[in-house]
């Protein structure tokens, strides 16, 4: 029995058909948040072998990419999440550059508004509790550590004087584990929520 012409037809339309698609080595991977996973990325994407390879560029420095395309524009506004980007934070991973886990979940808790609210009214409770003790808060101490997630307590002046910089007196925590911070003068009226 002879095959049929429109059997040979559709043979050779398939053949056709299978012979277009592109092939899995040719797809750009999806860009990915630090930390979650991605496609395998091909060689001809590679956009970094290394941190070295990684920039941060825009307006306010909070785009990761890599330091051989174009550096981004972008607008110029602040927001509070702008004091989680560090250029130690931009990192090559699995060949493209992306911000650190530490600089996303800061980010993460930057946008939660109920979460400055919460270190500002930690900060100015823990600042009072302390003065009903007795405690002199003249010399601008730091309150704590983590007043709130990512966030520390100040005593400051304002206007601000020099004992306010010494070491001794600044959270040790703020650029390490907490990126945001509230500051409080000693009779702990609320100075700045950064």
């Amino acid at each position: 029995m002879k095959p049929s012409f429109f059997a040979v037809g559709l043979l050779v339309l398939a053949f056709i058909l299978a012979g277009c698609t592109s092939s899995p080595s040719s797809a750009t991977p999806a860009p990915s948040i630090a930390g979650t996973a991605s496609p395998a990325v091909s060689v001809a994407a590679v956009q970094c072998r290394s941190d070295a390879d990684c920039v941060v560029s825009g307006c306010s420095g909070q785009v990761c990419q890599s330091k051989t395309t174009e550096p981004a524009v972008t607008t110029c506004e602040y927001t509070d999440e702008y004091a989680c980007y560090k250029p130690e934070g931009c990192l090559c991973q699995e060949g493209s550059c992306a911000w650190s886990d530490s600089t996303v979940q800061c980010i993460r808790e930057a946008n939660q508004p109920d979460r400055k609210i919460e270190a500002e009214f930690k900060c100015v409770q823990t600042c009072r509790e302390l003065r009903a003790y007795g405690t002199d808060l003249s010399s601008g101490p730091c309150l704590s550590n983590a007043v709130a997630p990512g966030w520390v307590c100040d005593v400051a002046h304002w206007p601000r004087q020099t004992v306010d910089d010494v070491e001794e007196n600044t959270c040790p925590a703020f650029g390490q584990t907490a990126q945001h911070f509230v500051e409080v003068d000693p009779d702990c009226n609320l100075i700045q929520i950064v």
